[in-house]
């Protein structure tokens, strides 16, 4: 377990963390829905709406369930890449496959 390892590292004269960087003026955004569990292509659909809206992708995390994609864009971005989503997804998003796009 981590209180393990932290006092093993402790005993090593190691810290257990290093250090740790931050990135200022992002957005998180969130692509959620059932429908996009086990669908091929959904993650490159987002990305690839993304990259044809000239907005870069600063991290990117999904989890395992398949349910969300929750990504980060500098905070200026954020609006165009919600906007250039809810297009994309405008027909999934009427029917409940994927129930929101939204900027946390």
């Amino acid at each position: 377990n981590f209180q393990t390892e932290e006092m093993d590292c402790r005993k090593a004269g190691q810290a257990a963390v290093k250090g740790f960087a931050t990135i200022d003026d992002v957005a998180v955004i969130s692509v959620e829905g059932t429908g996009m569990v086990g669908v091929p292509g959904t993650a490159s659909a987002i990305f690839s709406t993304l990259r044809d809206a000239n907005v870069n992708v600063v991290m990117i995390s999904q989890a395992s369930s398949e349910h969300s994609v929750c990504f980060c864009v500098k905070g200026a971005d954020a609006p165009i890449a919600k906007q250039a989503l809810a297009k994309k997804f405008e027909s999934a998003l009427a029917s409940g496959r994927i129930s929101k796009v939204e900027v946390i």
